[in-house]
Order: structure tokens, then C-alpha cells, then sequence
């Protein structure tokens, strides 16, 4: 639950992001090659995360916002609250999500209901293989570093079958708790154990701290009925 000194915050953002739209309208139509909001293929990232500023960075980073959601590895995986870390060697990106460890294939599962609104199915790159959902209030919840194995293996053969669950496709509907893909470790965690990066972004497209959703999402999960 968002205090009201949250809301004030994301209600600052959302003039931010209104101002940046504002600008990108202002400044033309869009350079060939810009990648479309919903897509499979190519684009490394989703090509909605924003450049914001950094003290809204920082103000996000400090922000006690808590989305309810169900946790997005079944059975559980080991995290930290890494958002905003150094990442490249010279410090020239941050972390915007948190990295849930766990065993290769354990089944990843939809964190609320909603529409697939981002597929991509190309192990190279930063996120390699990823999803993202977008629930009815604009909230979306991104899936990066999905499996590109073969069971028992590190092939990299990227067989559909062990990509994304059943049903899994650009404006398929979902149901929290949903079966939507295998933990990996495509893309560049090809160097690390396998996890998951996760990411929660606002409804103003930009991505917050998901540590206190996570949090209490496997509190919720753990409380006696």
C-alpha cells in the first residue's frame, strides 16, 4: 500500500513523464528503427524503460511503494535488494530490478493478472529471453534471463517449449499465479548462476525498487490461513 507521501511522489512522476512525452512529441516523429511498445525479436531491453533523471531515480529508490503481487519464482528463490547497484565495468548503467536465484526451470508464474505486453525471444544481448505483463492499472512486471537450455543441459538452443509456458504470446490474458516461463539464465547472466531479474515498473514507466513487493509477497505466501 502506497502512503500518501508515495502518491505525492508518483503523482510528481507522472508530470515528469508527461513532460518528457510532451518533448518526444515536440522533437518530431520517431528515428526508423525505434522499437514499438509491444514486439517480439530484436530490441534488447524493453524499449519502454525511460532514461529518467537521476533524483528521480533516487526519489523512486527511496519511495515505500509495496504492490500486492504473488512471488514470481514457484516454490521460492534466494534475493537481495540490489536495486540501482553499479552494473559495466565502469559503473555506466544501474540495476532496475532484483535478481531472484534459484534452480534452472523452476517455473515462473504471473505476479498479478494481466495482458502480455512485451516477448522477446532472442537469448543474445543484456536480457535475453523476457516477458513482460501489464495489468489493468498500468503497472507492468518484467521477466528477464528466461531459460535458453535444453534440461539437463547449458545448449543454448533456446527450444520453445522451455522458453515460455503454454498460451504465452503478444496480448495473451493471464491469471496471477499463472505458469509464464522457465528460470534461465539467458542473456548476459550466461556468466552467472541462473535467476531471474525482475522488474516493477509505474504506470508512468518508470521502474521502482520491487525488494518491498517481493518482501511481502513471500510473507503473504507464508502466513498460516
Amino acid at each position: 500500500m502506497a502512503t500518501s507521501t508515495t502518491r505525492s511522489l508518483l503523482a510528481a512522476l507522472a508530470l515528469v513523464a508527461g513532460a518528457t512525452a510532451a518533448a518526444a512529441v515536440s522533437s518530431g516523429p520517431a528515428a526508423a528503427g525505434d522499437a514499438p511498445t509491444t514486439h517480439t525479436g530484436a530490441a534488447d531491453v524493453d524499449p519502454d524503460r525511460p532514461a529518467s533523471p537521476f533524483w528521480v531515480e533516487r526519489v523512486i529508490a527511496e519511495a515505500d511503494i509495496v504492490r500486492e503481487l504473488q512471488f514470481p519464482v514457484l516454490l521460492g528463490a534466494e534475493f537481495a535488494d540490489t536495486f540501482g547497484a553499479c552494473r559495466g565495468e565502469h559503473c555506466e548503467r544501474s540495476h532496475r530490478g532484483n535478481d531472484l536465484f534459484a534452480p534452472k526451470l523452476r517455473p515462473l508464474v504471473a505476479a498479478r493478472s494481466g495482458t502480455v505486453t512485451w516477448l522477446r525471444t532472442d537469448t543474445a544481448g543484456t536480457a535475453g529471453n523476457g516477458v513482460a505483463i501489464t495489468d489493468a492499472q498500468g503497472w507492468r512486471y518484467l521477466y528477464l534471463h528466461v531459460n535458453d537450455d535444453s534440461p539437463g543441459s547449458d545448449d543454448g538452443a533456446n527450444p520453445a517449449t522451455w522458453r515460455f509456458g503454454p498460451g504465452i504470446e503478444l496480448g495473451a490474458e493471464v491469471e496471477a499465479g499463472q505458469l509464464i516461463g522457465y528460470l534461465g539464465d539467458s542473456g548476459n547472466a550466461e556468466t552467472t548462476p541462473p535467476h531471474l531479474h525482475f522488474e516493477l515498473r509505474t504506470p508512468y514507466g518508470f521502474d521502482i525498487d520491487p525488494f518491498p513487493s517481493l518482501v511481502a509477497a513471500v510473507a503473504a505466501a507464508t502466513r498460516p490461513s
